[in-house]
């Protein structure tokens, strides 16, 4: 199957002026189609995972676990654009080590500058724009230790905590919910896409816990029976952030190809393209009550707040 769009350029013959729309296909000598189609041994997505887990109980009802998990994927698909010559020259990127305000070029402090390759000319093939293929050659690797503890329901209280220390690489993994002109930095080169995955979240803390108050043994029977049915719970979070990935658009200077520098995708020698930070903590708590109407037909209250 394959689909066909057109796209046009400002300086494109035929390109209608905002906010103009084309009354039909358009049969300008500027216009050119994009297609995207499948290759002939596209195959579906495999994932092969691998889990060893450790369990041991310190005392009574309470236990603790280290987790192996190991996941390998192939065959992922990407989208990469066919229709190009392989790039003769590159274009070059300083990283700022301040935030810059508008459009401003100028920057103080530059730590550090990259090239990436630069697609220019004519296209190999003049009669359509993008030719977008999808293949199915991706591949991504994730490995993760976990250290679990449980308080299992006891004395009206439970309790689980966990640690996962984790890393997640690929080679240009996606979430595109149908396709894109090209994915990768370099279609003529996907290992150059090889980096920490878009999902990479390097270590993660969960806890969590159910407290039943204990109202059955406060002595003022008005108390106990405010108190008395009630559960608190909450759950508590502390993440790293997952890799920002930089990007460029448009039609940069030396003048490219439709969109320019296809990409910056994860180029793993700009570390631009690698900037971590944290997730802020985050907290939800819950208190339950089960309570009776006239007819035994049992309800539960639940006002939840979040932080």
């Amino acid at each position: 199957m394959r689909f066909k769009s057109y796209s046009f350029i400002p300086s494109s013959a035929g390109s209608p002026l905002f906010p103009t729309v084309l009354p039909g296909v358009p049969t300008e000598s500027g216009a050119r189609p994009d297609v995207v189609f499948a290759s002939g041994d596209f195959a579906n997505p495999a994932i092969y995972q691998t889990e060893f887990a450790v369990e041991h109980e310190l005392f009574t009802n309470f236990t603790v676990s280290a987790i192996y998990m190991g996941n390998r994927g192939t065959r992922m698909p990407v989208f990469r654009d066919t229709n190009l010559f392989a790039s003769s020259q590159t274009a070059t990127y300083t990283v700022c080590g301040s935030p810059q305000v508008g459009s401003s070029t100028a920057c103080s402090n530059p730590t550090t500058t990259f090239a990436v390759p630069f697609f220019s000319g004519a296209r190999p093939n003049t009669s359509y724009g993008y030719m977008t293929i999808a293949d199915s050659v991706v591949n991504t690797w994730y490995n993760a230790l976990a250290i679990q503890a449980k308080q299992r329901f006891s004395r009206g209280f439970q309790l689980q905590a966990g640690f996962t220390w984790s890393k997640a690489l690929d080679d240009d993994q996606n979430s595109i919910t149908f396709t894109s002109s090209n994915v990768p930095m370099n279609p003529f080169n996907l290992n150059s896409d090889y980096s920490l995955s878009d999902f990479d979240q390097r270590r993660r803390f969960t806890m969590s816990g159910v407290w039943q108050l204990p109202g059955h043994r406060l002595e003022s029977q008005a108390l106990r029976r405010v108190v008395n049915g009630f559960q608190l719970s909450g759950i508590f979070t502390l993440a790293d952030g997952r890799p920002y990935s930089g990007t460029v658009s448009g039609n940069p200077s030396p003048s490219g190809i439709q969109g320019g520098l296809l990409g910056l995708a994860r180029d793993s020698s700009a570390p631009a393209c690698l900037i971590p930070h944290r997730e802020p903590p985050n907290f939800s708590g819950r208190k339950n009550n089960r309570f009776h109407v006239r007819k035994p037909a049992p309800c539960t209250l639940q006002p939840v707040p979040f932080k």
